[in-house]
Formats: C-alpha cells, sequence, structure tokens
C-alpha cells in the first residue's frame, strides 16, 4: 500500500533538514557558496530564462534535473514552451543559503492566459543544480488569478526573541501535516491572526467564503485552528513525502513540497457546529495532489499559510525519490 510505501521517507526528509545548522546572524551567510543575493538573483534569473523559452539563459548546469507537477522532463519542456515574458504580476520567494535553496510563487501568464508557477530551485557552484515546479492553470484547477500584492508579513524580520530553531521550525510546520493526516484536534501551534492562502484563494477567515459553495459548511470562513479542527480533512488520507528545503530563521520561514494522497474511501465526516458532512463526488475519488507550502512562524507559532497545488493520479510520486 502506498501509506507503508512511503512512509519511509518522511523521516529521512525531515532529519536532513533537522541537522543542519542555521545562519543566525541575519547576513545570509551561505554554506552553500552562494548568499541571499545571489539566491534571488538566481530565481530572477529562471524566469527571465523562461519567457524567453531558453533554458541556457537560466543559469543551469549540465544535467540539470527539472520536474514539473512532479513529472521528471527534460529542461525546457513545459511551461519553458509556452510561458509569456512579462514579469510576475505576483511575487513570493523565499530563501536559504544554508541548504542553497530558494522557493518561490509567481503568478505569470502563459499564452496570454494567468497562470500560478510554484516550486524551488538548488543552486550548487554557482549554478542551478535542481528544478522543481507546479503549474496551475485557470480553468484547471482553482485560484484567484487576479491576485497581485504578496501578504508584506511574509518578508517581515522575525524580533531575536521571537525566532526558533530550524529544527523547531520544521518541527512546527510538520505538526500542520500530523493534523490534517491523522486528524488531531489542537495539535497546530496556530497564531490567532493565522490565514491561508491556496493557488491565490484565502481559504481561512474568508468573510465571503464563496468557495465553499452553497450547501456547504463554510470551512473557509473559520480561522487556521478551527479549519484544521473540523475535521473536514478526512478525506486525505496520506502526506508523504513531506520535504522541506527552505529555512529561514530570520524571517521565520519554512518551504517545502508535499505529497497528499487520497484513497476515495472516506464518505462523510462529522464537523461541530454543522453536523454530518458528506463529501462530494469530487472528493470520492482516488487522486494524489502536489503542493508547494511555506509558514510564516513567529514566537512559536503559524502566522500565515501559502499554498500552491495540482492535482496528480492517485500514488503519484515527488520525481524526487532519488
Amino acid at each position: 500500500m502506498i501509506r507503508h510505501a512511503m512512509r519511509a521517507a518522511v523521516t529521512g526528509a525531515l532529519l536532513a533538514v533537522l541537522v543542519a545548522c542555521g545562519d543566525r546572524t541575519g547576513t545570509g551567510a551561505a554554506a552553500s557558496g552562494c548568499d541571499r543575493a545571489c539566491l534571488l538573483a538566481a530565481v530572477d534569473r529562471y524566469v527571465a530564462a523562461l519567457g524567453e523559452h531558453d533554458p541556457s539563459k537560466g543559469g543551469f548546469a549540465p544535467g540539470a534535473r527539472f520536474t514539473e507537477n512532479a513529472q521528471r522532463l527534460p529542461l525546457g519542456e513545459g511551461l519553458w514552451n509556452t510561458a509569456d515574458a512579462s514579469p510576475p504580476a505576483y511575487r513570493l520567494v523565499f530563501v536559504d543559503p544554508q541548504s542553497g535553496q530558494a522557493s518561490f510563487d509567481l503568478r505569470l501568464s502563459e499564452n496570454g492566459n494567468p497562470v500560478w508557477l510554484a516550486g524551488r530551485l538548488h543552486v550548487e557552484g554557482g549554478a542551478v543544480t535542481e528544478l522543481e515546479t507546479v503549474v496551475l492553470r485557470k480553468g484547471v484547477s482553482f485560484g484567484d488569478y487576479e491576485r497581485s500584492v504578496p501578504d508584506p508579513l511574509w518578508d517581515e524580520i522575525v524580533p531575536a526573541t521571537q525566532r526558533r530553531t530550524r529544527e523547531e521550525m520544521v518541527t512546527i510546520a510538520n505538526r500542520y501535516f500530523e493534523a490534517i493526516e491523522k486528524n488531531l484536534p489542537d495539535y497546530v501551534p496556530f497564531d490567532d491572526a493565522c490565514l491561508r492562502i491556496e493557488n491565490g484563494v484565502q481559504t481561512t477567515g474568508n468573510s465571503d467564503a464563496n468557495f465553499d459553495g452553497p450547501n456547504g459548511p463554510r470551512i473557509s470562513r473559520l480561522g487556521c485552528r478551527d479549519n484544521i479542527n473540523s475535521m473536514m480533512w478526512r478525506y486525505i488520507t496520506l502526506i508523504d513525502p513531506r520535504r522541506y528545503f527552505v529555512v529561514d530563521e530570520t524571517r521565520g520561514i519554512v518551504s517545502g513540497m508535499f505529497m497528499f494522497h487520497h484513497d476515495g474511501s472516506q464518505a462523510k465526516t462529522e464537523i461541530p457546529g454543522f453536523g454530518e458532512y458528506s463529501y462530494t463526488p469530487q472528493t470520492r475519488r482516488p487522486f494524489t495532489t502536489v503542493i508547494a507550502e511555506s509558514f510564516k512562524i513567529v514566537d512559536g507559532r503559524i502566522l500565515r499559510i501559502d499554498a500552491a497545488m495540482a492535482t496528480l493520479p492517485y500514488g503519484s510520486r515527488s520525481g524526487w525519490e532519488n
């Protein structure tokens, strides 16, 4: 079964981050040889090359590995063929000089149509050796394609007294996935002001909550804590692997890539304050979702969540197991 075959990957990926040393100076010191400015420039260079449909201008190493929506592709395929040469309308970039990696969530244009592009790149020896992307197209996935201004909280420096170590930050983020997979109420240390954005849509604390549909339990109106406590997410049967590749202690950022598996067996759930809720046919089917997700952590509590996701066939792997 998928649960047993993939579970071992969680521990290994988590420990790989936990043993890393953090940059506690706030200077962007780089154990990888690529500091903060270097990584930010690498993302900009990649986006410019993407718009020109020319990987040779992206600073890639020979044999650089590339995936789009968990599918291994030759560098230059996929969105490389269709992206427009225009600056991102929405740009959220996080970097980790310690690991030599950067994560990004961007709104671009593809053949004149809006598209979300999220993922990460890895710089080694001055060149990009890995590029992992999630692409969301209008009409294929839900999304607010008009969102253009990232929350400025993401870039704020966390006061030294409210920072956590790399190990602690990854543990806090991982509790979010544990709570969803195992239906653990009050398990995640959320800030009362926490908000979550998924594919550009605010899916917690949303007063409009149109995304829930006319007969739904209005889950999007709830804050992060009550949203996770609602037991709405029982249909998510496994989150594995969970890979964390950017940890920025000074800004309180943790970013990673996560595979959500849904076996389709859950017919209904009991939601506090709403009662019994029967899952829709869209939910009651086997499928897997690849999610690029980032967390803003201040004083040990999750303040913001940003996620971009694409639906894949059930049992899909990340493309990075080896």
